[in-house]
């Protein structure tokens, strides 16, 4: 599992997602997340290549999303992660 799109000394605050928020907004008071993925498998019966799909959507995914809007939260602000499972 690499995680490419995280790739350390990338500023994530010059992407167009940021410059989108900045364009409404320089604060938020949350960042919620509602994505994530599930093969419907038993985690110890699925194919390693299917596990390692569905841990870098959930795990990078989520951290890609907080490097990008975290900068942007208020003191106090909050991180929501949800799960289906």
């Amino acid at each position: 599992m690499t995680g490419a799109w995280l790739r350390p000394g990338v500023d994530y605050l010059k992407g167009t997602t940021a410059e989108a928020v900045r364009a409404v907004t320089e604060r938020l008071d949350a960042v919620v997340h509602f994505a994530g993925m599930y093969m419907l498998d038993s985690l110890v019966e699925m194919p390693q290549a299917a596990f390692e799909r569905a841990f870098a959507v959930n795990l990078f995914g989520a951290a890609a999303v907080n490097r990008v809007f975290v900068p942007f939260l208020d003191k106090g602000g909050r991180v929501v992660i949800t799960t289906s499972e």
